[in-house]
């Protein structure tokens, strides 16, 4: 999955000083949320196609979780 979300980061930035924080700390926090989520939803019988959830963590990782950035 880390490889995933790297090659996802390569595809997307031109080079890393694009990002806030280390790629690493991209990289694994990232990850570990995929895979939270990922795990929350097969303990909860994938109550969501995987279609919607591929579709969803995808825009929470480019674009957050909020409309309007409040911050």
């Amino acid at each position: 999955m880390s490889e995933f979300v790297q090659n996802g980061l390569s595809n997307v930035l031109a080079n890393d000083h694009q990002l806030t924080v280390p790629k690493e700390i991209v990289i694994r926090y990232t990850t570990s949320a995929f895979l939270g989520v990922l795990i929350w939803w097969l303990e909860n019988d994938m109550n969501y196609s995987p279609k919607y959830m591929a579709s969803n963590l995808l825009l929470i990782a480019t674009k957050g979780p909020y409309v309007n950035n409040p911050f």
